[in-house]
């Protein structure tokens, strides 16, 4: 189980290591397990619900111009529709020198199991084939390991717990996949091939 050390009670906060991450005092939190009331997630929600209190400048139709990082009024004082968070501004936790020491334990998946093989995630939407292709721009798969043109290798890529998609860095990519499951099932790119693999289905042979 991918958060057994939280279950086992041997962590509070269980983030998991990104690419270059060394925990625990650099880690990834797109995707994350922790113990109900922990200091640090306690801090956090405190310090991100302070920000929504903020009021914007300008109206909800100039979000792309909005100064304020985060807020979630009108300058009237009046509610907006949809609060205006810039890109990543809520999501960074307290730093661990901001905690009373000792008040929490962070624990962390593993980078060679954790949820980004890279920091951007391009490789899900690069074409796939089952054997290595040559001329192609396609990747294949040894092993656990994802071979790709250039040439680059992500070691035990398949044995990952889980992959964060990136699909809005990347600009929508996943729809190329495909806008229905099956569609993406019957996909010819890395994503596809990951889809199959956790639904059971052959790959395209």
């Amino acid at each position: 189980v991918i958060i057994q050390d939280l279950l086992d009670g041997k962590v509070d906060v269980l983030p998991y290591e990104g690419p270059g991450d060394r925990c625990p005092h650099k880690y990834t939190t797109n995707f994350m397990a922790g113990v109900k009331g922990n200091a640090l997630s306690a801090k956090w929600i405190d310090a991100t619900l302070a920000k929504m209190v903020n009021r914007c400048q300008l109206p909800e139709s100039k979000n792309h111009l909005e100064p304020v990082k985060v807020c979630c009024y009108n300058s009237d004082c009046s509610m907006r529709r949809e609060c205006h968070v810039a890109w990543g501004d809520i999501s960074h936790p307290p730093a661990l020198n901001q905690l009373p020491v000792g008040s929490v334990r962070i624990g962390c998946i593993p980078n060679r199991f954790g949820l980004s093989a890279t920091e951007t995630g391009k490789e899900l939407f690069l074409p796939f084939s089952v054997q290595p292709k040559s001329g192609s721009k396609h990747c294949w798969r040894e092993d656990t390991d994802l071979h790709c043109p250039g040439p680059y290798v992500l070691r035990s890529f398949f044995e990952r717990h889980g992959h964060h998609l990136y699909n809005m860095l990347q600009g929508g990519e996943l729809d190329k996949a495909g806008k229905t499951q099956e569609d993406i099932l019957a996909s010819n790119l890395v994503v596809g091939e990951l889809y199959r693999m956790a639904l059971g289905y052959v790959n395209l042979g």
